[in-house]
């Protein structure tokens, strides 16, 4: 039992991803570890004892909503997309998992929710860069082409 909650332990302090307890019904903090103040900005002392909603973490308090329901009704939540607000006021896109877990007869949530800011906005630029693209190659006067190197079209405007 010792070793199991070391790894335990080891895993939950380890991993940069944010890792926090909560309490089901109301949201209170018990437990987070560093990735979760390195991601939000908020230490132990900020949080352990108070709720969600009273830190204001969630940009939109209906994703905690759907959450909660389906933690409810399924006991698990898998990538659900949503955005948190920092303790600088920042919001940052995650993507949260959790399950139920028992803790003195209380369910409880072990939520583990990574940053995923930057991809949303590699994809964002991603998008803006095709629209130039496809907004250039359209509206371009000159015959412009796309072909293999047989000789096949794959593209014109």
């Amino acid at each position: 039992m010792r070793e199991s909650e070391e790894r335990f332990r080891t895993a939950f302090h380890t991993s940069p991803d944010s890792i926090n307890i909560n309490r089901l019904e109301d949201g209170l903090f018990v437990d987070i570890n560093e990735g979760f103040s390195e991601i939000t900005g908020y230490k132990r002392e900020d949080v352990i004892g108070k709720t969600s909603v009273e830190i204001n973490i969630w940009n939109n308090i209906k994703d905690r909503e759907k959450v909660v329901n389906a933690l409810k009704e399924q006991g698990f939540v898998n990538n659900y997309e949503a955005t948190f607000r920092m303790k600088d006021g920042r919001t940052v896109t995650g993507l949260l998992s959790a399950r139920v877990i028992m803790l003195d007869n209380v369910p409880h949530t072990l939520s583990i929710t990574r940053n995923i800011e930057d991809l949303k906005q590699a994809e964002l630029a991603l998008k803006e860069s095709e629209k130039r693209y496809r907004t250039f190659f359209q509206d371009d006067l000159t015959g412009d082409y796309i072909s293999t190197v047989d000789g096949d079209l794959l593209e014109c405007n």
